[in-house]
């Protein structure tokens, strides 16, 4: 629902929520990790994760979805995830121009208990044109969020307990950086208090 001069207007549906109702076929359909971002035409651009309740392989079928909304009508209703494994931990930027940037996490299957959790992203025009699937990170990573700077989009994400931070520039996308200073793991710690000589190599600047 929006408010116009004070006074709340209709609400518009974006999705139906559909629950379980036991019968062969039906899933329990839920919708979390909702963000939101206000164009400067006044639309609103919604990104999702559709999720599916149950046992952990439905938890396979959790999708991506993303949807636009502009002058009180739903114009755009797309599913950005494209593989059968589980995607989850959504963000989403809108540029001044109203190009969508959308990340999110994919790779890791609750069905064959394998696989990598990665970053995926995809970029458009909030309708019907939109890139293919990249990946933007080739280790395990998680929590992505996604900014435009000026024309071109910046992607941090966290791996190995370390923020890190990649850019598009022309098409490309820059290694990532770590953003701050790296430090060593607890648990790789650890492993060697009891050898001094290598305790001193490892955290020596």
């Amino acid at each position: 629902r929006r408010v116009s001069g004070g006074v709340w207007q209709a609400p518009v549906i974006i999705k139906e929520y559909q629950y379980r109702s036991f019968q062969a076929g039906d899933r329990n359909l839920y919708f979390q990790d909702i963000h939101t971002a206000k164009a400067g035409a006044g639309d609103i651009h919604i990104v999702y994760q559709e999720y599916v309740g149950g046992s952990l392989t439905e938890l396979d079928q959790n999708e991506i979805r993303y949807q636009h909304v502009a002058g009180g009508q739903l114009v755009s209703d797309q599913q950005m995830s494209i593989d059968a494994t589980d995607s989850s931990n959504p963000d989403m930027a809108v540029s001044l121009t109203g190009a969508v940037s959308i990340v999110w996490n994919e790779g890791y299957s609750w069905t064959t208990q394998s696989g990598t959790n990665l970053i995926r992203y995809r970029e458009g025009d909030g309708l019907n044109s939109w890139s293919p699937q990249v990946t933007v990170s080739t280790w395990e990573s998680g929590q992505p969020q996604v900014v435009w700077v000026g024309a071109d989009t910046a992607v941090m994400f966290y791996a190995d307990a370390q923020p890190y931070l990649t850019k598009k520039v022309g098409g490309n996308w820059s290694l990532p950086l770590v953003v701050n200073r790296p430090e060593i793991a607890r648990v790789k710690l650890d492993q060697f208090t009891a050898d001094v000589a290598r305790l001193q190599y490892i955290v020596a600047p």
